[in-house]
């Protein structure tokens, strides 16, 4: 519960940071070039070939992990709301998609993920607001459960 907010926290406050330094240290912020583009430039003069070799690893870890995490998502999402029967036709759209992708541009990638990820957040934003007094009602159950056994 708790250990996997705090996780999430940690890890993108790590990784944001030491690419935010590798950018700005390595003086490549003023190059014109964006994205992971810079990333990959700030890399390979920080730390040389040695440099693109780990960023290019982590950036296909986290795209994996990201596309896998999503789809557990839809699905989830899919499944809840419209039943199992849609989902199968679904799930090969959500496959096929990343491959129609390399014939796009980057911007109409990112528009159709962008509305992609919009068409999960709302309906979960409705859901946390109506179901915040339940969460702080357990919350600080767990709260006083924990002082208690401290006592």
């Amino acid at each position: 519960g708790m250990y996997g907010i705090l996780e999430v926290c940690i890890t993108g406050i790590i990784i944001c940071t030491l690419t935010a330094l590798s950018v700005i240290c390595s003086g490549v912020w003023s190059n014109g070039n964006t994205g992971v583009v810079l990333s990959f430039d700030a890399f390979r003069s920080t730390w040389g070939p040695f440099g693109i070799v780990i960023l290019a690893i982590a950036v296909v870890l986290f795209t994996f992990s990201s596309y896998l995490g999503f789809y557990v998502e839809f699905r989830t999402c899919v499944e809840y709301l419209f039943g199992e029967k849609l989902m199968k036709g679904l799930k090969w759209i959500y496959f096929i998609l990343p491959i129609l992708s390399v014939t796009m541009e980057v911007e109409q990638v990112w528009d159709i993920a962008d509305m992609a990820v919009g068409f999960i957040v709302i309906p979960n934003m409705i859901a946390i607001l109506l179901l915040s007094p339940k969460f702080f009602e357990i919350f600080h159950g767990y709260l006083t459960e924990l002082k208690q056994k401290k006592s």
